[in-house]
């Protein structure tokens, strides 16, 4: 986790498994043996950045009772379908509050006791998680999980692709099937030099990276490859398991968080395998993370706030186990401009 720039708050929990470094001027740092983190500092974001406030103040609970109009609801998921401004936002406990590549700008403070997260879709038996297109304003892409395989025969498992200009993380390799390999996972690549960082309050504000030649949306992260499967012979199958997809970025702008729940992005979860008097077949691998990235003036309290990948589904009969998406990064930064 990287914590960048003037800040005042407590760190309550460093999740496992997410990169951790800590800079920036004015800050001052002490470590207990639980991982905890107390930060301070003075400088300040313009508050003119959070927006105007237009759509007021929101509670999103479960039931879906009152869903805002700049929501999509379903099931205690609230979806975004394009940028909030917000005076204060409270997300329930129970509830998952997706941006999926969308901006919620938050003028007064967020109040998060459920969960606020960027997905990767899962797979689903021998599908692979679908990909996101152009999501939200920030017109993002991930890549689909690879597909598995039902087969008498040997059959590889499918690949997912490469994704150029990301922030987001690789996805996992789907496991062996008696020795039958698994496809290649999706590679997430970062953006060349040349290109703006998305490092910064000032991608956070435009939700776009400048070249020489052209103005770019940031991807997210690749989905896990497709397991191998192994038969043996007419009426004897093995199914191996689709690979999950790669989760789009999570951003976040506000005056004040206090966090008394989860903040993530996450890749989808790879399929589990089945045989049928085959011989073996392999899980598919996970979705590699999007990267998270938060600018805030004040902390009351982080929560758990992570990027990590999808699990690896489990094999069947003679197998490897499948691989987990790849961690992205998590970025907290404030000061003023």
């Amino acid at each position: 986790m990287a914590l960048i720039g003037p800040m005042s708050g407590s760190l309550t929990r460093l999740e496992s498994g997410s990169p951790a470094w800590i800079s920036g001027n004015g800050l001052s740092i002490t470590s207990g043996s639980d991982g905890s983190v107390t930060f301070t500092a003075v400088q300040q974001i313009n508050l003119a950045n959070f927006g105007d406030r237009s759509d007021g103040d929101v509670t999103l609970v479960t039931g879906g009772v009152g869903a805002p109009a700049w929501t999509t609801y379903s099931s205690d998921i609230y979806t975004m379908n394009r940028d909030a401004f917000l005076n204060n936002l409270t997300v329930n406990s129970g509830v998952s509050f997706r941006p999926q590549g969308f901006l919620p700008y938050i003028a007064g403070t967020l109040v998060n006791s459920g969960t606020v997260e960027c997905r990767g879709a899962d797979a689903s038996g021998v599908t692979g998680g679908a990909a996101v297109t152009d999501a939200g304003t920030f017109i993002a892409d991930t890549t689909a999980g690879g597909n598995g395989a039902g087969s008498t025969g040997n059959s590889t498992g499918g690949n997912s692709t490469l994704l150029a200009n990301s922030a987001g993380a690789s996805g996992g390799a789907g496991g062996t099937g008696n020795a039958i390999a698994a496809g290649v996972p999706g590679t997430a690549s970062a953006p060349v030099a040349s290109i703006t960082s998305w490092r910064t309050l000032n991608y956070v504000l435009s939700q776009r990276l400048l070249s020489v030649t052209t103005i770019l949306g940031l991807n997210g992260g690749t989905g896990g490859s497709a397991g191998g499967a192994s038969g043996n012979g007419v009426g004897n199958t093995a199914t191996s398991g689709g690979g999950g997809a790669g989760a789009v970025n999570l951003f976040l702008i506000m005056n004040t968080l206090d966090n008394a729940g989860t903040i993530r992005s996450r890749g989808g979860n790879g399929a589990n395998a089945s045989i049928s008097g085959g011989v073996g077949a392999g899980g598919g691998g996970g979705g590699g993370a999007g990267s998270v990235l938060i600018a805030v003036n004040k902390v009351l309290s982080l929560g758990t706030i992570s990027s990590t990948g999808g699990t690896g589904g489990t094999g069947a009969g003679i197998s490897t186990a499948a691989s987990t998406g790849s961690v992205g990064t998590v970025i907290i930064l404030s000061g003023s401009l």
